[in-house]
């Protein structure tokens, strides 16, 4: 199966991280990515069906995922993602970040991540930044963690409640 969704120079009413690295400039994101073994993505409701399909090996492969926000940019040109029995996401995304410290302190403040763990992620990205500025980092998602390079920013993201 193949998901895919674009959205170019949108503008809406942002709040939180997504206004603060925006400011009042347009925002674009991307979802390119195609999922083996759709034939076992059946059951009951989502968390059957993720579980079904995940037990039958499947997972999820990324070609091209983004989004810009003004200046921002957090993109993956690869990546391979999946699902544990508990729900939460695993696997890898080869990130390229502009604007990354001020992404990750947006983060920190917004409370999506620890601040002190955005303060050490900004230090990763900024020793990870080429001569356009653009950082190259890998986002992990592994053992219920969620980690960029070798610093811990939480708990890997639920795809699904188990019962």
């Amino acid at each position: 199966g193949r998901v895919f969704a674009r959205l170019d120079n949108g503008k809406a009413r942002l709040s939180g991280v997504l206004a603060r690295m925006a400011g009042d400039k347009p925002i674009s994101m991307v979802w390119n990515s195609t999922l083996s073994r759709m034939r076992a993505f059946s059951g009951d409701d989502w968390p059957s069906a993720v579980r079904h399909w995940s037990d039958a090996g499947g997972s999820m492969t990324v070609r091209d995922a983004g989004i810009t926000a003004g200046d921002a940019v957090v993109g993956s040109k690869s990546g391979s993602l999946g699902v544990t029995r508990d729900g939460r996401l695993t696997g890898v995304l080869n990130l390229t970040l502009r604007q990354a410290p001020r992404t990750l302190a947006a983060m920190g403040d917004e409370g999506v991540i620890d601040p002190e763990a955005a303060r050490a992620a900004t230090v990763v990205a900024e020793a990870r930044q080429d001569g356009g500025g653009a950082a190259l980092a890998t986002l992990n998602f592994q053992a219920g963690r969620t980690t960029l390079g070798p610093v811990a920013l939480g708990d890997a993201p639920r795809i699904y409640q188990p019962r």
